[in-house]
């Protein structure tokens, strides 16, 4: 507090420069305490008695003088209006995103799809569910029939849940804590990472790239990150929450390891070298997370629209609510969400090769009302060249 004591003892010596002066405590709060610009402008604001913010910073930072009444207005207004003005600009570029302003209470009319593509009054249930593959058994005796699972999935779904994968429930309950955090972020804490340019490191969206482009929007927040290389790309990942870029750092590490360990898997049931893949993998890899806020009428509207995922393959982790769905023989059918278990998606360039790549989509499920759904997804492509 130091520092907001010096700024605040220069006010005494040069009330010509007050409005710079109290810019600059704003920036120290945000410093020193984590709070906003924007709050602190709105707390100078509605401190209609300029006495009493010299009574909180005498009691608090030891400021024992303050300018007249007349003085303080004069020199705060313009800066106080640039502050204010900056804050619209933040509602302005925030208000498009699901979270800012839903209730649970009215679905707009963008977010209803039309009828045949509402995934309707559905529940969840799972009679027929994609296959669960024990990948830590292949390390041992058991390889073979795994790569024989491996194989018999992917060909008949497209997808499969692997679990003993070796990552760590730690690391996992740490990246889902840390992206919770971040999604609970005030607006101005998020809004530098707005962009509609798509080849952002780093991107915070809601719907998608193209959202004033689109007749429908999905109901959900997005936050894109290009995870490799990682140490280049890092530098562009939120500083907030301040353990983020570690967390996330070493997920994504581990993930393109366990993708990796599940490509050899397949490399060598299609009886290809076990690295055949490896030279061609893009650098270009993607972390997609996806909020889901509550939603007021799920039966009308899909937190993400039926797709194919056109990377070479992809990782999600699910939240702890079921929503995803993937097709199968003209069927949508529940993906069973198994603690610490992830959904591997055998995508369009493997199709290409040898797999029916299959369809999918996430669902908002309607219980519980109170509830945020949040799902993770990890993707690796080819080189264009490859």
């Amino acid at each position: 507090m130091n520092t907001l004591k010096g700024v605040v003892q220069s006010t005494e010596k040069d009330s010509e420069n007050r409005a710079l002066i109290m810019i600059t405590m704003g920036k120290a709060l945000v410093h020193q305490s984590g709070i906003s610009i924007t709050t602190w402008a709105w707390l100078i604001w509605n401190w209609r008695d300029h006495s009493r913010l010299h009574k909180c910073l005498q009691e608090h930072y030891g400021c024992v003088s303050w300018p007249s009444s007349q003085r303080f207005h004069s020199g705060m207004s313009k800066p106080l209006e640039s502050i204010c003005c900056h804050e619209k600009i933040i509602k302005k570029i925030m208000e498009k995103f699901v979270s800012s302003w839903s209730d649970g209470k009215k679905l707009p009319e963008k977010y209803v799809f039309p009828p045949g593509k509402r995934p309707g009054k559905v529940v969840i249930t799972t009679p027929k569910n994609i296959p669960v593959i024990d990948i830590g058994k292949a390390v041992g005796l058991d390889r073979s029939v795994i790569i024989q699972q491996l194989m018999q999935a992917s060909q008949e779904f497209g997808f499969f849940q692997v679990i003993n994968h070796g990552v760590v429930s730690a690391l996992l309950d740490d990246t889902r804590g840390v992206f919770e955090e971040f999604f609970a972020l005030p607006a101005d804490e998020k809004v530098d990472l707005c962009s509609s340019d798509k080849s952002k490191n780093c991107l915070f969206l809601t719907s998608n790239v193209a959202y004033d482009k689109e007749e429908f929007h999905n109901w959900r927040d997005t936050l894109r990150i290009k995870g490799s290389p990682l140490e280049e790309h890092k530098q562009e990942w939120p500083l907030k929450p301040v353990r983020f870029r570690d967390i996330v750092g070493d997920y994504t590490n581990e993930l393109r390891n366990l993708a990796l360990r599940i490509l050899e898997l397949i490399c060598e049931g299609l009886g290809l070298e076990k690295n055949y893949f490896d030279k061609g993998l893009s650098e270009e890899e993607f972390l997609v997370v996806h909020q889901y806020p509550t939603c007021p009428d799920p039966s009308l509207t899909l937190g993400t629209r039926s797709h194919t995922d056109p990377g070479l393959i992809g990782i999600v982790l699910q939240g702890d609510i079921p929503g995803l769905q993937v097709m199968n023989d003209g069927e949508w059918i529940g993906v069973e969400v198994i603690p610490g278990a992830f959904v591997v998606n055998v995508g369009f360039v493997l199709e290409v090769i040898s797999f029916p790549s299959n369809t999918m989509r996430c669902i908002r499920p309607v219980p519980p009302l109170h509830s945020n759904l949040i799902s993770y997804d990890f993707m690796i492509g080819l080189h264009s060249d490859s």
